[in-house]
């Protein structure tokens, strides 16, 4: 009884993997955040995915640097200087993009204390550009279609 439970779960998660594989193979993907450590990790396996595109958004040079060194090997993905504080180059960023995965935010709680103003304008107003700019919402007021992650809903790291 135990083999065949072993034996549902497994055929499960190959037919999820299968699934997955195709569904991100036709998308265009952006992260923000990805020299973070869920972005960098959200960065590996989206091209373990084969997506059609992944563009990789962070505002640490030397860290995108290493990330582009590191994933140099694919052509479908790209690497840009950006914050979520402006909303307009996100907004150019993201045209023809399918998924946006917002990973990019201060994360350490005292630091956020002594520089409230800096986490407000990342963490909340950051959240906005990206809303904004994923919905295509800046200038033409209407939905722009793409799909716009929690990933704190999202259970990568295993």
């Amino acid at each position: 009884m135990l083999f065949i439970l072993r034996s549902l779960i497994r055929q499960h998660q190959q037919n999820m993997q299968m699934n997955t594989n195709s569904f991100f193979s036709k998308k265009r993907i952006l992260i923000t955040g990805a020299c973070g450590t869920v972005g960098r990790e959200l960065v590996r396996q989206l091209l373990e995915y084969h997506a059609l595109e992944l563009v990789g958004v962070d505002n640490n040079e030397s860290e995108l640097f290493f990330l582009e060194q590191q994933f140099s090997e694919y052509s479908n993905a790209k690497f840009f200087l950006a914050d979520v504080r402006d909303e307009a180059k996100l907004t150019r960023i993201m045209q023809d993009i399918d998924i946006v995965f917002h990973t990019a935010a201060y994360k350490h709680v005292i630091l956020c204390e002594r520089s409230p103003y800096e986490a407000v304008q990342t963490n909340i107003l950051g959240v906005q550009n990206v809303i904004l700019a994923a919905a295509g919402l800046s200038e033409a007021g209407e939905w722009g279609g793409k799909f716009a992650v929690p990933v704190q809903e999202l259970q990568i790291l295993q």
